[in-house]
């Protein structure tokens, strides 16, 4: 009678609510409040539905300090009644969404308790003397924690949490237990990382008197690795800020711990045996709050590590690493990695390595080195190696390298230091599902990078009985390849502006000189499908780039020979022997070069498809300035036609574009078939005319008859005008003697 007359949700609500706003600087509002005795028996309790508290005023979601739909406290009345005391056996509370917050100038909204002199004791309204807490159970909550003083904003998801109290004249005693799906932590809005199966089960200690909070744990769980803790909390008045020192370590040492953060992709876990132990520990010193972050400090050391593979032959023998670390999250100080040594030693794998970062929460500066020697036969026989690829040969490698990540990021790569040699024998890489296919008896890469002193990189290839192939399409075969580069930094006046604004300061631009030597040998490849191939029989290369000075812009030099070179597509065909090149390359605007330089070869063979005559140009020399050529007794064979030219052609690539193309020629020739050349601008078929010419080596095709004619036009973007002086011209079934003039 008295729940459901007396006491109803109408009548109690707002006197609850009322009682509790008086006790708290916050605002409480509560749909209803409903009192229980059955389902909370042998207590009664208070059903709390659609609960909210709010304790600032910004507008914004920071000021509700909790939301939650369903709630219940189940209390002692009697010691309520006797003392006016609240003596909470538990609170429940189901699906909450707890924000707390702490403002740019240090204030939180979590302070809501009223200190006991501010407490209403007026006749109006429930008077209580003390509260305490002994047991709260929270599950399937959100936790979030935004600090604007240090810019981190943590979210706990999926988090549960089981805490007992038990309180004395001088001591709060607590049991945590919590669970939660993952932390995930944000800097500036932007997403730092994430933990996931994050949990505690700890002891707590609040002394009364000076507010210190002592822990001590059974457990801590991250990433289903479990720690245990113990340290201390304390306020300090003087910093407004919580002292902080914690120390924690391994539950258990099992190498397996470590073993199960590496994703499945990247190392397969079934079917393991694994030995060994890891040494952790965790340090945290400092104050937290106000401006202040504690200095975390980490030390890992893997032990007498193996690992094997059941129904595979193959192990890992040696297995160790020792790494130490000390981060200050208020970057009071760099912080920094140290990776002593990490080495992995066994069938077919010797991998040795250190590291040392610094900067880790900024801008990471990295100084690392490895040196690795991996037989991939033996690895792939021995190991479950991806079935889709195969593998053999032999790699070594020697890196060293010191970096800054953000150089990475923002392929800053000139301002990275690093050196080392990679060298690999007899090597089979096929990857059926991605479809390359690379074979080589010998590759070798020499190289390093120095920024600080000698401003200068050096990078050396060599390749032997190398091939690739790309998707069955593509393929590339090298007998043998050598290539040598230096590039070097140099003085220059040359500055850019490092803003669009001009009285923004100039910063110094860096320019490098860039020396290239390079032989080639029996290089050769082709693509199935644009039918396209070409052959390189013995190349040997010189190029330099030099920079932008004050009175020059940036150009490159280069002088190569081709002993023999050919290219087909389809039914086109061009080859050229004993090739010498002379090219200079001027920059004149942003991705724009003017090139200039000299040709000359010994033998050029040219044919095209459906023109059945080729085209053959003995030994010539050709300069050219851009596409501005000029020839000086330059041969050419086209069929029974034999031409000396002399002179300039003027804007070569119109014959691609379809624009004006002029020339001025000096023509000398023994003979020149017209009928030929006719045919071929005419676009004419292979057809040999019925008369049989026995004193010319190819039979006219265009021997013009009653019964074919072909029409001719020379196109209007040729202008070329030639000095003529040809001995004989043939034309039709007609002969001309001594041709001259324009």
């Amino acid at each position: 009678i008295a729940l459901n007359v007396v006491f109803t949700p109408k009548k109690i609500t707002p006197v609850v609510v009322n009682a509790i706003n008086q006790q708290l600087n916050a605002t409480v509002h509560c749909e209803s409040v409903e009192l229980t005795f059955f389902s909370t028996f042998p207590r009664f309790g208070v059903k709390l539905n659609n609960t909210w508290v709010k304790s600032l005023d910004t507008g914004t979601e920071k000021d509700t300090l909790a939301i939650f739909k369903k709630g219940i406290i189940v209390f002692d009345v009697y010691k309520y009644l006797k003392n006016n005391d609240v003596d909470i056996n538990k609170i429940k509370i189901e699906s909450p969404k707890l924000y707390a917050f702490v403002g740019k100038d240090g204030t939180n909204n979590w302070n809501i308790v009223k200190p006991s002199e501010e407490t209403a004791t007026t006749n109006d309204s429930l008077q209580i003397n003390d509260i305490t807490v002994r047991s709260l159970q929270i599950t399937n909550a959100t936790l979030v924690h935004d600090d604007e003083v240090s810019n981190f904003k943590h979210q706990v998801n999926s988090f549960s949490v089981d805490l007992k109290a038990e309180k004395t004249a001088a001591h709060i005693k607590f049991g945590l237990a919590t669970a939660s799906k993952n932390i995930q932590a944000f800097y500036k809005d932007g997403f730092l990382h994430q933990i996931n199966d994050v949990g505690v089960d700890l002891f707590l200690d609040l002394d009364r008197t000076n507010r210190k909070l002592t822990i001590n744990s059974k457990d801590i769980t991250v990433n289903n690795i479990h720690f245990t803790a113990k340290g201390a909390l304390t306020p300090s008045k003087e910093n407004c800020a919580l002292g902080v020192h914690l120390e924690a370590g391994l539950t258990s040492n099992s190498i397996n711990h470590f073993l199960d953060v590496v994703p499945e992709k990247l190392f397969p876990k079934k079917d393991i045996i694994t030995e060994g132990a890891v040494d952790f520990s965790l340090q945290v010193d400092g104050f937290y709050g106000s401006g202040y972050l504690p200095v975390v400090s980490v030390a890992m050391k893997l032990k007498n590590g193996s690992l094997a593979y059941n129904n595979f032959p193959g192990s890992i023998k040696e297995l160790e690493a020792k790494a130490s670390g000390v981060f200050y999250l208020d970057n009071y100080k760099p912080s920094e990695v140290t990776i002593d040594t990490i080495n992995v030693h066994g069938t077919g794998i010797a991998l040795e390595g250190s590291a040392h970062i610094t900067n880790v929460l900024q801008n990471p500066f990295v100084d690392a080195s490895i040196n690795g020697d991996v037989n991939l036969t033996e690895l792939y026989s021995k190991f479950p190696v991806d079935s889709t690829i195969m593998l053999k040969g032999s790699a070594k490698a020697t890196i060293k390298g010191k970096f800054l990540v953000a150089d990475i990021e923002n392929e800053k790569y000139e301002d990275i230091d690093v050196g080392g040699n990679i060298h690999l024998a007899n090597v089979t890489v096929n990857s059926a599902k991605d479809s390359v296919q690379f074979t080589s008896k010998k590759t070798a890469v020499q190289f390093y990078r120095e920024t600080k002193v000698y401003k200068q990189t050096f990078a050396n290839l060599e390749l032997e009985g190398t091939d690739v192939v790309y998707k069955n399409n593509i393929e590339l075969h090298a007998r043998e390849v050598k290539a040598k580069a230096t590039a070097k930094e140099v003085a220059t006046t040359i500055t850019r502006r490092s803003t669009k604004n001009a009285h923004k300061k100039r910063t110094p631009r860096k320019r490098f000189l860039i020396d290239i030597e390079a032989s080639m040998a029996d290089v050769h490849g082709r693509s199935k499908e644009d039918s396209l191939g070409f052959m390189l029989k013995k190349t040997n290369i010189k190029a330099n780039l030099y920079p932008r000075q004050k009175e020059q812009k940036t150009y490159i030099t280069s002088v190569f020979s081709i002993d023999s070179v050919g290219l087909k597509q389809g039914g086109h065909f061009i080859g050229v022997r004993k090739g010498s090149y002379d090219i200079r390359l001027d920059k004149v605007g942003r991705k724009k070069w003017i090139p200039q330089g000299t040709v000359s070869f010994r033998k050029l063979f040219a044919k095209v498809d459906k023109v059945p005559t080729p085209l053959e140009m003995p030994a010539t020399k050709i300069s050219f300035v851009d596409d501005d050529i000029t020839l000086e007794k330059a041969f050419v064979h086209f069929g029974d036609s034999k031409v000396m030219l002399t002179g300039n052609i003027e804007h070569f690539k119109g014959f691609f574009t379809g624009n004006l193309v002029k020339a001025n020629l000096n023509l000398r020739s023994k003979f020149i078939n017209t009928n030929q050349l006719m045919g071929t601008f005419a676009g004419v078929t292979e057809e040999v005319a019925t008369t049989t010419t026995t004193n010319t080596k190819t039979a006219d095709t265009t021997a013009l008859s009653a019964t074919h004619k072909q029409a001719f036009k020379i196109p209007d973007s040729l202008q070329f005008t030639f000095t003529t002086h040809i001995k004989t011209l043939k034309f039709g079934y007609s002969y001309f003697k001594d041709i001259e003039g324009a």
